[in-house]
């Protein structure tokens, strides 16, 4: 649990800094994704602020304007299913 903590918020500041225009973004680059690693725009050139906004008030279940561990987890379950494509409850390279 405390490796999965840090690991999502490295994920969540590789997403934003795609947002950022200062010097620390040219470290992370590449499109927006959500904690759980799900691609938020098909289009690299897209709005990211926008494609993060429209994620976050998905996961923000509460809608109190901040994620807690339950809302991250529940995203990711959700974003899991998502890429299960034959709803075995394991991931395989395939999918």
């Amino acid at each position: 649990m405390r490796v999965v903590l840090p690991l999502c918020l490295l994920a969540l500041s590789a997403a934003l800094a795609g947002c950022m225009h200062d010097k620390r973004a040219q470290y992370l680059t590449g499109p927006p994704v959500s904690l759980s690693g799900e691609p938020l725009v098909d289009d690299p050139s897209a709005d990211c602020r926008t494609a993060v906004a429209a994620w976050f008030q998905r996961a923000d279940r509460n809608r109190d304007g901040h994620l807690d561990l339950t809302e991250a987890k529940a995203d990711a379950a959700r974003f899991f299913a998502e890429v299960d494509s034959n709803g075995d409850s394991y991931l395989t390279a395939y999918e």
